[in-house]
């Protein structure tokens, strides 16, 4: 090997070490696509942190996920959790940015995710500004336990920027009221319940030798989604469901899906609490008639219209 090829040798050699000693980042994580790599079938939790903000914590159950901010869990639209595993799942680099003012990236009141696995792996990482990159969505996003802040593809603040209020939907009831073939009534405090079943060759309904026309029954029926909407009840004291609870009427489908079950309970004027600072935040109202559903298992309604009560709960008894 001639002499002049050593010597380029040994200048290339010491450019790139003297490269590699300035460059806070190892050569494999310059070029890293996929910046977090996580597994989000895997993911068990994610915990989301604002500035000034309690922290939101969403968990995986059986029955999809759950988010608490407040104390009082609430279910997670599917649309709103598959959109947070996407962006996690796609997470990529496009180039890394050097600055000494994270500040100016929107760093220092960051939205803090961490993401915590079945495998006990913890993930963690802070999202700054969103801008845009060549006419492309992008953010500012710096790893935990990395040193440096990455300019990565999409806009992922307007995904995690979130609360617990925006997940609450104030859907009660859902139900086609002609595939309706049973509604019963479970009284509480009388332990009596009530049954009411269409007869499909007569188009009547039945209780014991008491009938009803079905076109009666379908306006009773139609009353219902007019609990939709009402105010949320966070003054309620689920701890004493059982005792206040007064009805729970139950929608059985001839298509022999889950009936919807609804709960309503009364509270005595005293029991609601003397100081409103003392209720969890977010609650919109008082009321002494509170509704909950199945449908929205979470999430408690206050009841304002006593005059719409007064029928759907005694409209199929009279």
């Amino acid at each position: 090997m001639k002499n002049k090829h050593l010597v380029f040798i040994f200048l290339f050699t010491l450019v790139a070490g003297l490269l590699a000693r300035r460059l806070p980042w190892r050569m494999s994580e310059i070029f890293q696509t996929d910046l977090i790599g996580v597994d989000t079938s895997a993911l068990q939790s994610i915990s989301i942190k604002r500035f000034n903000k309690p922290e939101m914590l969403l968990e995986r159950t059986d029955a999809g996920w759950v988010a608490d901010q407040y104390g009082r869990p609430v279910q997670v639209p599917e649309g709103e959790a598959q959109a947070m595993l996407e962006a996690l799942s796609n997470v990529q680099t496009l180039r890394i940015v050097k600055t000494k003012r994270p500040d100016t990236l929107g760093l220092y009141d960051a939205i803090s995710v961490q993401l915590h696995g079945n495998d006990d792996r913890q993930d963690e990482f802070h999202i700054g500004k969103q801008t845009m990159e060549k006419g492309a969505p992008a953010t500012y996003v710096e790893l935990k336990n990395h040193e440096g802040i990455y300019l990565v593809k999409n806009h992922l603040r307007d995904i995690f920027d979130k609360t617990v209020e925006q997940f609450r939907t104030k859907t009660a009831v859902r139900f086609v009221p002609q595939s309706i073939s049973g509604i019963s009534f479970f009284w509480q405090k009388q332990d009596s319940v009530l049954f009411w079943n269409r007869n499909d060759s007569t188009s009547l309904w039945e209780y014991g030798t008491v009938t009803q026309p079905d076109d009666s029954v379908q306006q009773w029926l139609h009353l219902l989604s007019r609990l939709n909407g009402g105010p949320f009840a966070d003054h309620f004291d689920d701890s004493r469901a059982r005792e206040t609870l007064v009805t729970t009427i139950t929608l059985k489908d001839r298509s022999d899906s889950t009936p919807l079950e609804l709960r309503f309970y009364y509270f005595a004027p005293p029991e609601i609490p003397d100081d409103p600072s003392d209720l969890r935040t977010g609650g919109e109202g008082f009321s002494d008639w509170v509704l909950q559903s199945s449908l929205n298992p979470h999430n408690y309604f206050c009841i304002n219209d006593t005059a719409l009560l007064r029928r759907i709960l005694y409209g199929l008894s009279r």
